[in-house]
């Protein structure tokens, strides 16, 4: 099969994230749509979140060289 898809606390195997979260029209299924569209807002502020450290890092070991 391959391996689970994490979802939060839940595991999905490809075949049940490919059905829950496949493309569908905004207007047939509003609900799910909003719940991906949440889903997708918490991962970009992940993403921008890791991001933002992993710069603040690289500055930090940029002035620590500067100082010295």
């Amino acid at each position: 099969m391959g391996r689970p898809v994490a979802r939060g606390r839940e595991r999905l195997d490809p075949e049940e994230y490919e059905y829950r979260f496949q493309a569908k029209a905004p207007a047939t299924d509003l609900p799910e749509t909003t719940m991906m569209t949440i889903e997708i807002l918490h991962l970009t502020e992940q993403i921008q979140r890791w991001l933002n450290q992993q710069v603040a890092r690289h500055l930090a070991a940029q002035a620590e060289k500067l100082a010295r």
